[in-house]
């Protein structure tokens, strides 16, 4: 039988604390969810940072894929296939409760994390003892439930890394699609540049939807003032597509041809980003009302490249 998460509504009304004031008076009532055994790969490896920088630490992020309540307590992380305890990394000793559709971060040291990774949530990271060793070359994590059941595994390796990056130093290992097996080298790349690097308590920024297809560029508004009067100022590129790997260039030329604004220069982008421009060209100055020409190019190491171009107009307001 299938064990699920079950969720009850708990009202209190008439009880009075110690000093006998009323507690909760009006009787409001609150939800109480009782913890669920999750099923194998209902809790998976979803990026991790085996090669960080100077003075930085390994971490490793789950997720939780389904709408369950996970206790994670007595769980362990392991570079074994085999679980040994004698060898394994506990995660939690006391009850923790991993939240639907949510993520957290295992590492020794979250500060060492959000200095590299500032937009870290550190309520969603969990800082440890020690972590399995994670060498930079290749290596293998596996995490177990309390009943020695082993939820996921990772064989990852620095080849499953963009080609087209010259170091990988500091940059996470993304899973694409988190329903998706975790050793299907192709469900993995580094995270895009935009992001920072990694996305550690986020949703990775090379995440695909199942199912997902195609490719969008949208500019929008296609006229715009950057005159600071808080309407319009900035031009959002929108950018979706659902094939990793990519190393992109966006340029703006002006009437004339000439490049006046590089936005993104040789750049590992995620399958989703939204770029803005604020009207400032390269030399710091302004740009002029007029006319202008938004150029995207995408490369990728397989020999797919894309171009494309818009058509916009900066207006000015009297």
């Amino acid at each position: 039988m299938k064990n699920e998460t079950f969720q009850y509504e708990v009202k209190i009304s008439g009880v009075r604390d110690c000093v006998g004031n009323i507690m909760n008076n009006e009787g409001s009532p609150f939800i109480v969810h009782i913890p669920a055994i999750p099923d194998i790969g209902e809790v998976v490896i979803n990026e991790i940072l085996f090669d960080p920088k100077p003075g930085g630490v390994d971490w490793i992020e789950i997720y939780n894929v389904s709408d369950k309540y996970v206790d994670i307590k007595d769980w362990y992380l392991s570079n074994e296939i085999t679980l040994v305890r004698e060898n394994a990394y506990p995660v939690s000793k006391g009850h923790f409760i991993l939240e639907p559709f949510s993520f957290l971060v295992f590492t020794t040291a979250i500060d060492k994390v959000a200095a590299d990774f500032p937009y870290i949530i550190k309520e969603h990271a969990m800082e440890i003892p020690g972590l399995p060793a994670m060498p930079d070359e290749e290596g293998l994590i596996s995490i177990w439930t309390s009943r020695d059941q082993k939820m996921d595994e990772l064989t990852y390796d620095q080849d499953q890394h963009s080609l087209l990056l010259r170091d990988t130093e500091g940059i996470s290992l993304e899973r694409i699609s988190p329903l998706h097996p975790s050793n299907d080298k192709g469900n993995w790349h580094s995270a895009s540049s935009l992001s920072g690097h990694g996305t550690p308590t986020y949703r990775n920024s090379q995440y695909q939807a199942s199912g997902a297809m195609g490719f969008e560029f949208i500019i929008s508004p296609p006229v715009f003032s950057p005159n600071q009067d808080g309407h319009d100022d900035l031009l959002t590129i929108s950018l979706t597509h659902q094939k990793p790997g990519f190393i992109t260039n966006i340029h703006i030329f002006d009437i004339r041809g000439l490049i006046v604004r590089t936005l993104v220069k040789g750049m590992l982008l995620g399958t989703s980003e939204n770029i803005q421009w604020d009207g400032f060209l390269d030399n710091g100055q302004l740009a002029d009302p007029g006319y202008y020409i938004l150029l995207l190019e995408m490369f990728h190491p397989d020999g797919d490249y894309y171009s494309r171009k818009r058509k916009f107009v900066i207006g000015k307001k009297f």
